[in-house]
């Protein structure tokens, strides 16, 4: 029998909710995306915690952003530019594979323009983006998922927008505890028909999945391999994030 679940809905600020289920495994911020600007934020030379990184930023809500080298001290994998300045200038696929990741880990970009700072998801660059993936649903259509990597069950970071994005959600999945795994990327493309999203983007995930909310701090629980081989709770340095403010 399928675990039996309820969500908790709260309000943050006019236009910006927090939901989360009742096993605390799922956790969703909706925002309106015209009453409150998306930013990407990087570092190339130093990894900050997503809370570090958030209250940095001024952000109001934060979740962590793009691949990185999480067991070194490199910065960010993929292409990506923040208000026209291109951080890191191309995905190199040489890079990209020493660190695990292939074409189908970054086949799309999350793109913020300057003028209103709303988010769209494909293939188009916008002042500032940052590419990731896989693209997990376009226009209401679920991708073509076919890895191995996509039917194993790990933490997820997800973005998606809905209603033409009026609305933009940030969904983190926690997973690696006892009677919580995670999500495969197929079951995320099934919740994200669930909440509604049209288009919908998976960032980087397993131990770097995390969502900071502004007088919450870390809400979600964040899980990485520690000094025995085993998983315990511990927020990850990253760096980049996407967030709002």
């Amino acid at each position: 029998m399928a675990p039996i679940f309820y969500w908790t809905t709260e309000l943050i600020l006019t236009g910006l909710m927090y939901t989360y289920t009742s096993d605390k495994m799922i956790h969703i911020v909706e925002y309106n995306s015209e009453k409150y600007e998306s930013h990407v934020a990087a570092s190339l030379d130093k990894k900050y915690t997503l809370q570090e990184f958030s209250e940095m930023e001024g952000m109001l809500v934060g979740i962590n952003g793009g691949y990185h080298g999480y067991k070194s001290e490199r910065g960010p994998l993929t292409k990506l530019s923040i208000d026209g300045n291109e951080l890191v200038p191309t995905n190199d696929m040489t890079v990209l594979k020493k660190y695990g990741l292939k074409a189908d880990n970054v086949n799309a970009v999350l793109s913020i323009d300057a003028t209103h700072h709303h988010v769209s998801i494909g293939n188009e660059e916008g002042d500032s983006y940052i590419y990731s993936g896989p693209l997990l649903v376009e226009n209401d259509v679920h991708t073509e998922l076919n890895t191995k990597w996509s039917r194993v069950k790990n933490p997820r970071t997800i973005v998606c927008t809905k209603n033409n994005g009026a609305s933009v959600l940030f969904v983190v999945i926690d997973g690696r505890q006892k009677d919580v795994f995670g999500m495969t990327l197929i079951e995320a493309q099934d919740l994200m028909d669930t909440i509604g999203c049209t288009d919908a983007i998976n960032m980087d995930g397993g131990g770097s999945t995390s969502m900071y909310i502004i007088g919450k701090g870390i809400v979600n629980n964040p899980r990485s391999v520690g000094d025995d081989g085993k998983y315990i709770t511990i927020e990850r340095s990253v760096s980049s994030i996407i967030g709002i403010k």
